[in-house]
């Protein structure tokens, strides 16, 4: 396969995996019937910026706006894909330097683990909960071949 061929499929699949839902880090109990829209989670913006850079690395940095409303939570769980299935094989990114930041670039709180297919980021201080928006910057690194 060609390299740019190659770059082509790597790239649509690490933008397809950027895409995924976000998992919320759940930290009270609120009941359906007790929601309110002041109450409600939302996502305000999604947005990944995406380089593919000449030594064959790609770097994504994925900006969520993510607003909690009055719901006390710690933070969030971002999952995002590492492993797929194509063309009859299983294929793995290996997702690098990675690291998370607030929208003044400062250094956020994050434990990582692996389950099944995805990467988990879990983004917050469990000593400290948080109300209302906040933007959270996760990036990494992502080799083309090896």
């Amino acid at each position: 396969m060609n390299r740019f061929l190659k770059i082509f499929i790597l790239t649509f699949l690490v933008l397809g995996f950027t895409v995924a839902p976000l998992t919320l880090a759940q930290t009270s109990d609120v009941s359906e019937q007790d929601l309110s829209l002041q109450y409600m989670e939302s996502i305000a913006d999604y947005s990944t910026d995406i380089t593919i850079n000449k030594d064959a690395t790609i770097n994504v940095i994925e900006t969520i706006n993510y607003n909690f409303g009055t719901i006390e939570r710690h933070g969030i769980i971002r999952n995002i894909p590492y492993k797929y299935s194509a063309r009859g094989g299983t294929f793995k990114l290996r997702l690098s330097n990675i690291s998370v930041t607030d929208e003044k670039n400062q250094p956020l709180t994050f434990k990582q683990s692996y389950s099944g297919n995805e990467l988990s980021l879990k983004i917050g201080d469990a000593d400290k909960t948080i109300t209302g928006t906040h933007i959270y910057k996760i990036a990494y690194n992502c080799p083309l071949f090896k």
